[in-house]
């Protein structure tokens, strides 16, 4: 179908919904496990604007092609879910990155993948960004958290038993990346303006100035078989970056 109906009904019927301690009704988040490729290959490309099907078309590789292609059509059917509706506009970027629709303003949406598949969170009431780490990370990542991360939570990092740095560090970053999706930031920004207490739950320490303090973040955080998956939503009612 040349609305993309097809791989819409394909990925609902692999979603599975990450609730978990979210509020109830306002924020949305789901999980969908990636297909192997072929198959839907042209449903993946027709949910894509033509913007979308130059920039795959750059990629070296075929996989790499049709996994560009499946993580942004998981993007429209996200969307169509959050809105009711097919078929559903397309996104577009802010300056700095963050992905949403010109007609809804109002619908914050944040989007990570990991090997296993891929994970979208959105919310009309609250400003939200999800990440999710799986990487194979180096056992030094104390040296890493010296570089990006606070010198408290590097410091923490290097007092944990050696065999548990790997799961913290892992836990802080997806918390700061998140973080930053829900101010309508990416890396260049920094890690360090944010910190975090990893405990369970982790707690905010310091956020950047002009979005309301610590108080107006709140974070949730799964993990487990190696994944690291962190959620962070922002009361939109604070700071320069409500909308």
């Amino acid at each position: 179908m040349s609305d993309g109906s097809r791989i819409i009904d394909s990925f609902a019927a692999r979603c599975v919904a990450w609730t978990g301690r979210l509020p109830r009704g306002r924020i949305e988040a789901i999980f969908v496990p990636w297909l192997p490729s072929g198959g839907l290959a042209g449903d993946y490309r027709a949910l894509l604007s033509a913007r979308e099907l130059e920039r795959g078309r750059r990629f070296g590789s075929e996989d790499d092609r049709r996994a560009f292609e499946q993580r942004r059509a998981f993007r429209r059917f996200c969307a169509a879910r959050a809105l009711g509706r097919v078929p559903v506009p397309h996104f577009v970027r802010t300056r700095s990155g963050r992905p949403y629709l010109p007609d809804h303003p109002d619908v914050w949406f944040s989007f990570a993948s990991c090997r296993a598949g891929a994970l979208g969170v959105w919310s009309a009431t609250h400003a939200v960004g999800v990440d999710a780490e799986d990487r194979i990370l180096p056992e030094d990542v104390h040296s890493l958290a010296s570089s990006h991360f606070t010198a408290g939570e590097a410091r923490r990092i290097g007092q944990v038993p050696p065999d548990q740095r790997v799961p913290v560090f892992a836990r802080l970053w997806t918390l700061k990346e998140a973080a930053l999706k829900s101010i309508g930031e990416g890396l260049p920004f920094g890690l360090d303006t944010f910190a975090f207490m990893p405990d369970s739950p982790p707690r905010v320490e310091t956020v950047p100035d002009g979005y309301g303090g610590p108080a107006s973040f709140l974070p949730w955080t799964w993990s487990g078989s190696g994944l690291s998956v962190s959620i962070v939503a922002r009361k939109r009612t604070a700071g320069p970056g409500r909308s």
